[in-house]
């Protein structure tokens, strides 16, 4: 029998289940009937320890029985493209244009170079091993074959490929060092660091590319994308006021922005106004649910135990 309040205040109902799985079921079930007897989706939360250990069961199962639920997790913001693309560009600039640095700044997908044309420029970078800003500052004309005296088809495609990316990817990333060394003050140099995500037209590519995302079903990723610009200038404005004053150098202010995007996410919101929200009991702040379902509890796990 459920374990009552002694001030009436609500029930505890305890329930055995053999796996996730089972568990799963058992929620769907309840949730069912308390949505029968009058309740809202959005009255009602489950919680568990780990959501990345339900998740694929959990939600799988709500989607079966039909009930609309929302995954309430965090995904760090130094994982993103996004965040790849500024500390590439600096890494660069800071180690003078290193052959693995450019690879990675071309392949986040927020240069203008597409993952073909990244692979031209990468042909060419790994037989030539370019270093330094002015390298880059002129046309590609080196044979791609190597040493050999006559350049192949192949190695034509490669070099005309290589330039192409050339063009594309260097002005932007030689305008960004020179206003950095040009900024009076710290300030300066995160407004720097704007206008090179400006230039590229970041913000569009990200909401083209949330959009491409929400079509193809993958809601949750649309949402983060739809969100990463604005957590990732917030993080920027706030690296502003804290750095604020002199100029740092390129080593410091990576170092700066490493260090706070790796302290940042992005939570992720409903989309919409009736979901059932499963969260992580460490993570979760749940706005007064009626009804909480708590999955995994076993001794060791959930508590977790503390050493």
């Amino acid at each position: 029998a459920p374990l009552s309040f002694a001030d009436g205040g609500g029930q505890i109902t305890l329930t055995r289940c053999r796996n996730p799985l089972a568990e799963a079921e058992h929620a769907a079930a309840v949730i069912h009937r308390l949505v029968r007897s009058g309740a809202c989706y959005r009255e009602i939360t489950v919680v568990v320890r780990d959501v990345a250990a339900y998740t694929g069961v959990l939600d799988a199962m709500f989607e079966k029985e039909g009930i609309p639920c929302f995954l309430s997790e965090k995904t760090d913001l130094a994982s993103k493209p996004l965040l790849s693309l500024i500390l590439s560009a600096l890494r660069i600039i800071r180690y003078g244009y290193r052959t693995e640095e450019v690879i990675a700044y071309l392949k986040t997908g927020l240069c203008g170079v597409t993952p073909d044309q990244a692979n031209y420029a990468e042909e060419y970078l790994s037989v030539w091993k370019l270093r330094g800003k002015s390298a880059y500052g002129t046309a590609f004309t080196k044979n791609p074959d190597g040493l050999s005296p006559k350049k192949s088809a192949r190695g034509e495609r490669i070099l005309v490929g290589a330039e192409a990316v050339r063009k594309i990817f260097f002005p932007p990333l030689a305008a960004l060092e020179n206003d950095l060394l040009s900024a009076e003050d710290a300030e300066g140099q995160i407004r720097a660091i704007f206008g090179f995500l400006t230039a590229l037209n970041v913000r569009d590519q990200l909401k083209n590319e949330a959009a491409a995302r929400l079509a193809a079903g993958e809601r949750k990723e649309a949402e983060e994308l739809s969100r990463l610009f604005a957590v990732t200038a917030e993080t920027l404005e706030t690296a502003a006021r804290v750095l604020s004053g002199k100029a740092r150098t390129v080593r410091e202010l990576q170092d700066a922005l490493s260090l706070a995007f790796a302290y940042t996410d992005i939570g992720t919101i409903p989309t919409s106004a009736d979901e059932v929200t499963i969260g992580s009991a460490a993570l979760l702040r749940a706005d007064r649910p009626l009804y909480v379902l708590a999955l995994g509890l076993f001794e060791g796990s959930f508590p977790q135990n503390v050493k």
